[in-house]
Order: structure tokens, then C-alpha cells, then sequence
């Protein structure tokens, strides 16, 4: 025969005392310098990884805290190319007028053949198969 199953009593949860800090590094914090900073890196093109260090954070917390920084940065630097790119077409650089005709204007170096006549395909091979 079997022992009969004893219900083993429900213990409530230890609460926590409330002075007990949470764990965990403390969030960073981020200076008006910093995110001029991050701003003003991202925009001259340096890689998350060293703004981040620069600034003493993870990347991830850079991501996170300084979206708007790197967003705006990188608008800067890419309007400050095309402002330079548009630049180089007014003054007749034929690479950046390619350039420009590929990327903006959506030309393409695409060639496309047309063939007329029969086209006739040959097969080599064992004939009882086919």
C-alpha cells in the first residue's frame, strides 16, 4: 500500500525590506558636454564603440539614452556630404556627377539585350532518358 500524500503547507514569499537598494550599476548619467559629444563624434562618423567609451558607457546604453544625439549627428553628417557632393556637380567633377545621377536621380549602368531569331538548345547526354 501507499502512504497517503501529505499537503506540505504553503510558505508566503520573505518580503523585502525596503531599504534594500536595488542591484545592479547605477544608471549613467549623461552631462550637457556628453551629449554634445556623442552629438558632434557620430557626426564626424566615429563608431559607436568608441563614442561610448569616450563618454563611459556601454554602447547599448548609448543607444538607449542618446538616440536623439546620434539621429541628429548623423543627419549632420549627411547633409554636410550631400552639401559638399552637390558642390563637386556644379563645379563639373564628372565622378560626382555620376555619382549623383546613379543615387539620386536613379540612373542606372543596367544594359539590357534583346535577342531576335530562334534559339535553339542542344542535348547531350543518353537519349533513352529523354
Amino acid at each position: 500500500m501507499s502512504s497517503p500524500k501529505r499537503k506540505t503547507p504553503k510558505r508566503k514569499p520573505k518580503a523585502r525590506p525596503k531599504t534594500t537598494p536595488k542591484g545592479g550599476r547605477p544608471p549613467h548619467e549623461f552631462s550637457d558636454g556628453d551629449l554634445v559629444k556623442v552629438e558632434l563624434l557620430r557626426g564626424f562618423g566615429t563608431p559607436l564603440q568608441d563614442i561610448a567609451k569616450e563618454v563611459g558607457c556601454s554602447v547599448s546604453t548609448l543607444q538607449r539614452q542618446c538616440k536623439e544625439q546620434l539621429d541628429l549627428g548623423k543627419e549632420r553628417a549627411n547633409a554636410k556630404v550631400a552639401g559638399k557632393l552637390f558642390q563637386n556637380c556644379m563645379k563639373g567633377k564628372e565622378t560626382s556627377i555620376i555619382w549623383w545621377e546613379k543615387t539620386r536621380a536613379g540612373h542606372t549602368d543596367k544594359v539590357e539585350h534583346q535577342h531576335s531569331g530562334d534559339v535553339t538548345f542542344v542535348l547531350h547526354g543518353d537519349e533513352d532518358k529523354l
